[in-house]
């Protein structure tokens, strides 16, 4: 067996990565089982479970290539540049090789797999996936006036993101010294002709998570609990493996992503019912509770920042524990209705009007929530996110409470909130999100008495657009 050399081609920006390739002949598979390697390997991938992925090669592929090597990769080259793949699709097939157009929440990487005759992987590449250019859109719809010095910044900020024919609805809000300020871009429903508005409904994914934080700092503010607290005082039934070093997991490490657990439970990907499309919509807090009972930390909670998807859905059913609600009505009675935000709520069924979403152009599937739902279930308006931006910016003791770091090495984060700060520049508190078709983001320059959201029904990244704004308002 002859093994092509490592080739180091990482600069994201170019979208090429590191690959591993080598050569192998053998007698075909059948497409059955070549379906259940891809599987098996996307689900592993997935729950950044790559012992398990290293366990689908072949013997002579690990002879050539360590575990830690693997892992390496897939971790620091694939997954912490592209995040979770949220589907594959078979492009072609050449003698030993099978070639898939592996679709990323940033991007889209070709994926082709080596099979031997036992349906072994002898080597896996990832590359840039050949893509066709499109022309720029050159109109879209737009309500900004560009009469003031920020109607015409945001609208050169924003003409990059909707000049991509990919991107439909595209709403920002802004509050400065109290001022709000809507601009709306793009289409509600590809080709409709309709301008999204400030009562456009959107999926948040992600900053939900914020929302949590917000009950979480209730929760302490009432004395319900301590963000010191061990976690297991508010589960019922014996979870002894939460503990690592004789350091239990606490409240506050599932609110800033230190508690040792991975991204996503491992049994979300093996459900008989598992839709990558709409991943969320048969996984319920029951199946969550199972695979905490059998799993096992490996590092000590409070010391190494993992973002997890996990932690803060179980953060979410700690509180509904706590106060014996559903976290559905805990957002409903204690953020929404104080606020009136009459328009927004966690999306278990699918709201009426909720805008489609898309990924590459494509309409997909808007996502259901059965469990998790502190996670990334809640769906909002941009007005209504704007009356929850103008909250954030207070300084009540709750939001101390709220925006105060329980974590500062490298990383900086708060009860779910992360934090920007370079040199003098004003302070940044933000997060964003993603669902199968939207992505958003929502940040607060609290020394400046400024906060923005941007919302958009399209699953690119968005990130660049939203810091562009801070770099902004920020002076």
């Amino acid at each position: 067996m002859k093994f092509l050399n490592w080739k180091k081609m990482i600069n994201r920006k170019k979208l090429s990565v590191l690959a591993i390739a080598w050569l192998i002949c053998f007698n075909m598979n059948s497409q059955t089982k070549v379906n259940d390697v891809i599987a098996n390997f996307t689900k592993f991938y997935n729950v950044t479970a790559y012992k398990q992925v290293y366990a689908l090669l072949s013997s002579e592929a690990k002879k050539q290539l360590p575990e830690k090597e693997i892992t390496n990769f897939l971790e620091n080259q694939i997954y912490k540049n592209y995040g979770e793949c949220i589907n594959y699709r078979l492009v072609k097939s050449e003698n030993t090789d099978f070639i898939y157009s592996y679709l990323f929440k940033e991007d889209s990487l070709q994926l082709t797999i080596t099979l031997n005759s036992n349906s072994e992987i002898d080597g896996f590449t990832f590359v840039p996936f050949p893509k066709k250019a499109k022309p720029k859109r050159e109109f879209y719809l737009s309500d900004n006036k560009k009469q003031s010095t920020l109607d015409t910044t945001i609208d050169r900020l924003v003409k990059p993101y909707m000049q991509n024919p990919d991107h439909n609805a595209l709403c920002i809000g802004i509050i400065k010294n109290d001022s709000v300020y809507f601009y709306n871009y793009g289409e509600e429903k590809k080709d409709s002709k309709i301008l999204p508005s400030q009562t456009s409904l959107f999926e948040i994914g992600s900053i939900t998570k914020t929302f949590c934080g917000n009950l979480l700092a209730q929760a302490v503010s009432e004395n319900k609990l301590k963000l010191d607290d061990d976690i297991r005082l508010y589960l019922k039934g014996n979870y002894k493996n939460l503990e690592f070093n004789k350091q239990p997991i606490l409240v506050k490490h599932l609110a800033n992503h230190t508690s040792g657990l991975p991204r996503q439970p491992e049994n979300l990907f093996s459900q008989k019912e598992f839709d990558l499309k709409n991943p969320y919509s048969n996984y319920t807090n029951e199946s969550l509770l199972d695979f905490i009972k059998e799993f096992k930390l490996s590092v000590t909670p409070g010391t190494n920042c993992e973002y997890s998807n996990l932690g803060m859905g179980l953060l979410g059913i700690i509180l509904e524990n706590v106060y014996k609600q559903s976290f559905s009505d805990l957002v409903k009675q204690k953020i929404c209705e104080p606020l009136k935000m009459t328009n927004t709520g966690v999306q278990n069924i699918k709201p009426v009007n909720i805008l489609p979403g898309y990924e590459n152009g494509t309409n997909v599937l808007n996502w259901q929530f059965k469990g998790m739902e502190a996670a990334g279930a809640i769906y909002s308006t941009p007005f209504d996110m704007m009356l929850y931006v103008k909250s954030n910016l207070q300084n009540t003791a709750q939001k101390q409470i709220e925006h105060s770091a329980t974590f500062d090495s490298g990383k900086k984060i708060a009860l779910a909130w992360h934090f920007i700060k370079r040199k003098t520049d004003a302070e940044l508190i933000w997060h964003n999100g993603a669902t199968g078709g939207f992505s958003s983001f929502i940040g607060l320059i609290k020394d400046k008495n400024t906060g923005f959201i941007v919302l958009t029904n399209s699953s690119a990244e968005t990130d660049a657009l939203p810091i562009s704004i801070y770099n902004y308002l920020k002076k």
